[in-house]
């Protein structure tokens, strides 16, 4: 899915079984099912608890501070 912000385009994307929702600037125009390439910095990560939702502040990628 894509949901424009005025600022910002929140993208879902699938990885295999998951999808990662991606923050990008400005608007951007994809078609569902189109391919794209993803690529960020390990401090720009956020992991959240699936069962309530609350960001897990203590796992952090390798590399990050």
């Amino acid at each position: 899915s894509l949901e424009y912000l005025g600022a910002d385009s929140i993208v879902d994307c699938r990885i295999g079984e998951q999808t990662v929702s991606v923050r990008t600037h400005g608007r951007i125009k994809i078609e569902p099912g189109t391919q794209v390439n993803l690529a960020w910095s390990a401090e720009n990560v956020h992991f959240f608890q699936s069962s309530t939702g609350q960001r897990r502040d203590d796992l952090r990628p390798n590399g990050a501070p």
